[in-house]
C-alpha cells in the first residue's frame, strides 16, 4: 500500500538533472556525452550544499546561529510566561487584599458609628421616657444616617426585644429571644452574628450587629441597638471583581456562602481555591470565622500579545541578521581558499611563477596559505632547474643542442632583417681521447669544464658556445660582416684552446681542434642543414690535419 504511494511522491518530486561530459581514454576531440540523472529533491539541495565550501559554511553559520536564537528565545519566553504568572499572582493576591481591606474598614466603621450612637444621651434616655421619645428620638433616627452606604438601620430596641425607633425606610427587627440578643442583655457585650444563621432560609448576606444601650444613672443596659451590613452588596461592588476569577465568601468547614465569577453569581465552589484570607479576624466580627478567597484560571499569554509579537519580531531580526553574518563569515572563511584555489588553477597553466598568495592570518587557513606559497616557491626554483638542464649541458653548464636550435633560428630571423652572416662552426677536439685514457674520466672531465670556459672567454659577447656531447662543440657566430671576420674569431679560439692545461696530478696536456663552417645565408637556411654542412666541413678538416679551418663552401666549390 505504502510502496505505489512512495513511487508517486518520488516520481513528483524529481527532477532530471543533466550535465555534459568527455568520455575517458577518448581523444580529446571526441564528442561530449550527455549524462542525465534523476535526482530528488533531498539530493539537488545536497548537491547544492556541496558545489561551494561558501555554501556551505553559510548554512552552518545560519542553522547554528538559528538553533541558539531558537534556544535562548525559548528559555527567555518560558522565562518572561514564568514572569508574567508571578505578577498576575501578585495583582491577584493584591486584589484579594483589596476585598478584605475594603470588608473591614466597613466593619470597622460601622462598630465605630454604632458605639457612638449608643453613647448618645439622647438614645439611652429615650428607653425610660416614653412620652418625649416619639418628640425628638424618632426624627433623631429618622435623619442618622451610616457613613457605610452598605449599612442598614440602626433600630432601637428595649431590653424585653420591642422596636422603640428606627428608620422607617430601612427598618430592622428585633430578633427577640434570639441568642445574641440573649447574649447582649447576660453579657452586656456586642454581638455579631449573620442573618443566616438566625434564619437559613433567607436569600440575603448581612452582618447583624447588636450593641448594648446603657443608662447613663445606673449604668445598666436598659435595651440595644440593631444594625446590619450588607455582605453582598459589599463583594457585589465591581471595582472589587477581577477577569477571569471567583470571588468566594465561606466558611472555615467550607460552606459557601456567596460566589461572583466575572461579575455574575455562581453556585459552584472550585475545587482548588487559589488564594485564601481571613476576614475580620482582628474584630469582634471574629467569631463568624468567614474567610475571603479568590480563585482563577492563571492565562500565562493573557496580556502577552505584545510580547509574542516583539519575539516574533525579534526572531525575524535574528534571522536576517544570522544571513547577514553567515554571509560574511561565509566569504571570509572562504575567500582564503577560493584564492587558492585560483593560484593553483594559475599554477597548472601558467607555472609556478605567478604571484603569491596573500593570506593575513594565522589560523590554519594562514598555515595553508603559507605551505602553498613554499610550494609554488619550491615548483618554480625546480621547474627553472628543470628547464636550465633541458637547455644546458650537465657538465660545462653550456647550451646544450635545443638551446642551439633555438638561438639559431632567433640569428637567422635577425639576420633576414639586418643582412648579416652567420657562422656555424662544429668544434672536434684533437688530442682528447688519450687524456681521457691515460688520466682518467674525472681528469677529462675536468679538461673539458676547462676547455668550455675558454671557448667563452675567446668568442664575442653575443655569440653562442654549445656542447652536443663528449669532445664536440658548435660556436655560433652571429653579426658577421664577412668571412675574414669569422676567420679571426676562429684563429683567436686555436690559440686560447692550444694553451697547455695543468691536471692534478701535475701533468701538463695540450690539445687542438678541428673546426667546420657552414655560413648563413652561402651555405644553407635552416639549421638542420647548417649544423649538417659545417659537420662535413669538421670532418674534411680533421682528414687535413689537427688543427685546421675548414668552411663548407670551399668543400663544396672544391
Amino acid at each position: 500500500m505504502l510502496a505505489p504511494l512512495r513511487r508517486i511522491v518520488m516520481r513528483r518530486w524529481r527532477w532530471r538533472m543533466c550535465s555534459w561530459r568527455v568520455m575517458p581514454r577518448m581523444a580529446p576531440s571526441s564528442a561530449s556525452v550527455l549524462y542525465c540523472t534523476d535526482m530528488t529533491l533531498l539530493e539537488r539541495g545536497q548537491r547544492w550544499m556541496s558545489v561551494t565550501l561558501e555554501r556551505r559554511i553559510a548554512l552552518y553559520s545560519v542553522a547554528a546561529i538559528m538553533g541558539i536564537c531558537l534556544l535562548f528565545g525559548s528559555v527567555s519566553f518560558v522565562a518572561s510566561l514564568l514572569i508574567i504568572q508571578y505578577h498576575q499572582r501578585e495583582n491577584l493576591h493584591n486584589r484579594l487584599i483589596q476585598v478584605v481591606v475594603r470588608l473591614e474598614n466597613a466593619q470597622q466603621s460601622l462598630s465605630r458609628e454604632m458605639e457612638n450612637l449608643a453613647a448618645n444621651p439622647i438614645v439611652p434616655t429615650a428607653l425610660l421616657d416614653s412620652s418625649g421619645r416619639d418628640v425628638y428620638l424618632q426624627p433623631f433616627f429618622a435623619s442618622h444616617h451610616f457613613s457605610v452606604p452598605e449599612a442598614q438601620g440602626p433600630v432601637l430596641c428595649d431590653f424585653e426585644g420591642k422596636p422603640l425607633a428606627g428608620q422607617i425606610h430601612n427598618a430592622l427587627g428585633c430578633f427577640p429571644g434570639s441568642s445574641p440578643v440573649l447574649a447582649v442583655l447576660e453579657n452586656e457585650q456586642p454581638q455579631v452574628i449573620l442573618d443566616l444563621d438566625l434564619d437559613p432560609g433567607l436569600s440575603s448576606l448581612r452582618a447583624l450587629l447588636f450593641q448594648p444601650v446603657r443608662y447613663p444613672g445606673t449604668n445598666r443596659v436598659e435595651g440595644y441597638l440593631v444594625a446590619a451590613l450588607d455582605l453582598r452588596a459589599l463583594l457585589d461592588d465591581p471595582s472589587l471583581s477581577a477577569p477571569q476569577s471567583t470571588l468566594l465568601l465561606h466558611r472555615v468547614d467550607g460552606r459557601l456562602l456567596y460566589a461572583r465569577q466575572d461579575g455574575r453569581p455562581v453556585t459552584t465552589t472550585p475545587a482548588l481555591p487559589d488564594l485564601t484570607q481571613p476576614l475580620f479576624a482582628q474584630s469582634s466580627f471574629q467569631h463568624l470565622k468567614l474567610h475571603v478567597t479568590l480563585h482563577t484560571l492563571f492565562d500565562p499569554l493573557a496580556g502577552s500579545a505584545y510580547l509574542l509579537t516583539g519575539y516574533g519580531l525579534g526572531t525575524l531580526a535574528l534571522i536576517f541578521l544570522a544571513l547577514l553574518v553567515s554571509r560574511r563569515l561565509a566569504r571570509h572563511l572562504a575567500a582564503p581558499l577560493i584564492a587558492l584555489n585560483e593560484a593553483a588553477r594559475r599554477i597548472a597553466t601558467e607555472g609556478p611563477e605567478v604571484e603569491r598568495v596573500q593570506v593575513n592570518r594565522l589560523d590554519e587557513i594562514g598555515q595553508l596559505a603559507a605551505s602553498f606559497n613554499h610550494m609554488a616557491v619550491v615548483l618554480h626554483r625546480e621547474q627553472r632547474q628543470l628547464e636550465y638542464l633541458a637547455y644546458h649541458d650537465a657538465l660545462t653548464g653550456l647550451p646544450n643542442r635545443l638551446l642551439l636550435f633555438d638561438r639559431l633560428r632567433q640569428a637567422i630571423t635577425r639576420s633576414d632583417r639586418e643582412r648579416h652572416r652567420i657562422a656555424v662552426c662544429y668544434l672536434d677536439l684533437d688530442g682528447f681521447k688519450p687524456v681521457n685514457d691515460c688520466h682518467g674520466h674525472k681528469n677529462g672531465d675536468r679538461l673539458l669544464i676547462e676547455l668550455a670556459r675558454r671557448l667563452e672567454s675567446a668568442v664575442r659577447a653575443p655569440d653562442t658556445v654549445c656542447r652536443l656531447g663528449g669532445d664536440e662543440f658548435v660556436l655560433l657566430l652571429a653579426g658577421l660582416g664577412s668571412q675574414l671576420e669569422c676567420t679571426r674569431i676562429l684563429e683567436r679560439v686555436s690559440r686560447i684552446l692550444s694553451q697547455p692545461h695543468v691536471l692534478e696530478n701535475g701533468q701538463t696536456v695540450a690539445v687542438s681542434s678541428s673546426v667546420g663552417v657552414a655560413l648563413y645565408p652561402d651555405d644553407g637556411h635552416d639549421p638542420d642543414t647548417l649544423l649538417r654542412y659545417a659537420d662535413q666541413a669538421m670532418y674534411r678538416a680533421k682528414q687535413n690535419g689537427c688543427g685546421k679551418v675548414e668552411f663548407f663552401g670551399a668543400l663544396a666549390n672544391g
